[in-house]
């Protein structure tokens, strides 16, 4: 069975997400935000591994895909810092990595710190808020 993740009492600002923003782009729908933050975790809490096997195995275009997804996802639930990181490495693969097969590794890098950091702010036990 698929874990749950509980917001119910989420602060508005956990690591890495700006969830005034991420409520505001749900049409300030507190049950829609909280089922977009479950599947962002169930669908991409693999996908830094994912991307890295990719890069590694010069299929540069296939994690520039990847990445393309994590970004609408990431600010789409208010992950600010991970949108801007992810369009930092989507343009390095749309660019410089299919020319050359190379993606800067710091790029590379500065994506899976902003999604970890992400996904620790909303996997399951990880967030705690008034009263807990």
């Amino acid at each position: 069975m698929p874990e749950q993740v509980n917001h119910s009492t989420s602060p508005i600002n956990a690591t890495g997400i700006d969830r005034t923003e991420g409520l505001a782009r749900a049409m300030n729908n507190p049950g829609l935000y909280h089922r977009l933050l479950e599947s962002f975790y169930r669908s991409y809490s693999a996908s830094a591994s994912r991307i890295s096997e990719l890069i590694s195995a010069g299929e540069i275009a296939e994690a520039g895909h990847l990445v393309h997804a994590v970004k609408g996802a990431g600010a789409t639930i208010g992950a600010k810092g991970l949108a801007t990181a992810a369009g930092q490495l989507e343009k390095a693969c749309r660019t410089d990595g299919i020319n050359a097969g190379v993606v800067p590794q710091e790029l590379l890098d500065t994506f899976c710190q902003q999604l970890a950091e992400v996904l620790s702010s909303i996997r399951p036990g990880g967030i705690t808020g008034p009263g807990d």
